[in-house]
C-alpha cells in the first residue's frame, strides 16, 4: 500500500513537470517571445522596433537570444536609426523575471547607426521626462563588422571590446576600426586603434565621462594622440582634453616655428549642440611656440570647401614663437594674430 502511495506522488510529479516544460516551451516560442521581448525594448528605449524573423533562444547555462535583421526607428518617423544583421543577448534568469536590469552579455554584428537621426532623437528625447534603465553588463560588449554612418564620413568598426559596464563604475573599451570617406578625386581609408578608460555617470540633465582617458594610434591625416579630461553629453555637450601629439600630421599645414617630428602638447575645449557646430577653443604648444585657436568645424570645412573669397580661414588665433624661419630668413619674437570676419 505504502508503495502504491508513492508510484501515484511519483506519477502527480511527473505530470505537473511535463505541463510546466509544457507552458515554459509554450511561452518560450519565438513568435510569442518576440513580440515581448520587442515591446519591452520598444518602451525603455523610445523606439519602433522590428525584426527581419523570430528570435532564436537557448536555456543553458542561462537565457540566451538572438535577433536577426533588427530595425530601429523613432515613433513616427520612418527614417532607420540603427540596423543590426546579428544582435545575440544572454542574460541571467532574474532579469526576466522582474529583477534588477542586469544583462549577461551582448554581441552585435553587421551594424549601421545613423548618426544624424540619432541626433535628432536624442533631442527629442531631452525634451521628454522619460528616463529608461540602462542595464548592467556582467561580461559587456562585443561589436564586430559595424559602422557609424555620418554625413560624407562613416567609422568602421572591425572589433570594438567593452569587458564591462556598470553605471559609476570604471569601464574600458578598446576598438580596432577605420576611419572611411570619398570625394570626387579619391577614396579615404585610414585605419586606427582607440582605447578609452572612464567612468559613466547620469543626472536628469546629461550623461558624464569623468575622468576621461583616451589613447589614439593612427596615422596621417589622422594622429597619434593621448589624452586627459571630461565629456557630458546632454541638451549642450561639453568637453575638455589636455595631451600630447606624438608627432604633427604630414597632411597638415606645418605650424611655423615648430618641428613636425618632435611631440606637441595640446588643450582642446568645446561647447555646442552638435560636434559639427560646436565652438572649438584650441591650444597648442611645443618648446618656445604656442598657437591659440577659436573656431567652428562646419564653417572651418565649408571653407575649405568652396572658392573662398576671403584667403583666411574663418578662426580667431594667436602664435607666439621665438623663432621663424621664412624664405630662408630667420625671424625672431613673431606674434601674429588672426581674426575671423563677423558672421553676416
Amino acid at each position: 500500500m505504502r508503495r502504491r502511495s508513492w508510484l501515484i506522488v511519483l506519477a502527480v510529479v511527473a505530470a505537473l513537470v511535463m505541463v510546466a516544460v509544457w507552458m515554459v516551451g509554450r511561452f518560450l516560442q519565438p513568435e510569442r517571445l518576440t513580440p515581448m521581448l520587442l515591446s519591452a525594448i520598444a518602451e525603455a528605449a523610445g523606439l519602433e522596433l522590428s525584426v527581419s524573423a523570430p528570435a532564436d533562444y537557448g536555456l543553458r547555462p542561462e537565457p540566451r537570444l538572438r535577433l536577426h535583421g533588427v530595425l530601429a526607428k523613432a515613433p513616427g518617423n520612418p527614417e532607420p536609426l540603427l540596423e543590426i544583421g546579428l544582435l545575440d543577448i544572454a542574460l541571467p534568469w532574474q532579469t526576466l523575471f522582474g529583477g534588477e536590469p542586469v544583462i549577461t552579455a551582448v554581441y552585435v554584428q553587421d551594424a549601421r547607426l545613423y548618426l544624424l537621426p540619432v541626433q535628432h532623437w536624442l533631442r527629442q528625447r531631452q525634451d521628454t521626462t522619460e528616463q529608461g534603465a540602462w542595464p548592467t553588463l556582467e561580461r559587456g560588449l562585443k561589436i564586430s563588422n559595424s559602422r557609424v554612418l555620418g554625413d560624407g564620413w562613416a567609422l568602421q568598426i572591425d572589433a570594438l571590446d567593452l569587458p564591462r559596464f556598470a553605471l559609476g563604475q570604471p569601464a574600458a573599451m578598446t576598438m580596432t576600426g577605420h576611419v572611411l570617406g570619398s570625394d570626387a578625386s579619391a577614396a579615404r581609408d585610414w585605419p586606427l586603434q582607440l582605447s578609452v578608460d572612464t567612468v559613466i555617470a547620469r543626472s536628469d540633465s546629461a550623461v558624464t565621462l569623468k575622468p576621461f582617458q583616451l589613447s589614439l594610434q593612427a596615422a596621417s591625416p589622422l594622429a597619434t594622440v593621448h589624452a586627459n579630461g571630461d565629456l557630458s553629453v546632454g541638451e549642450i555637450m561639453q568637453f575638455k582634453l589636455a595631451g600630447e601629439l606624438a608627432q604633427w600630421p604630414a597632411q597638415w599645414p606645418v605650424l611655423p616655428g615648430t618641428d613636425p617630428s618632435l611631440p606637441m602638447t595640446f588643450e582642446i575645449a568645446g561647447n555646442g549642440s552638435e560636434l559639427a557646430r560646436m565652438a572649438l577653443a584650441v591650444s597648442l604648444e611645443q618648446e618656445q611656440t604656442r598657437l591659440t585657436l577659436n573656431l567652428v568645424p562646419e564653417q572651418l570645412q565649408a571653407w575649405l570647401d568652396s572658392d573662398a573669397a576671403s584667403p583666411l580661414p574663418p578662426l580667431s588665433g594667436e602664435l607666439h614663437t621665438e623663432r621663424m624661419m621664412i624664405d630662408g630668413t630667420e625671424l625672431e619674437g613673431v606674434e601674429i594674430r588672426v581674426e575671423a570676419d563677423p558672421e553676416p
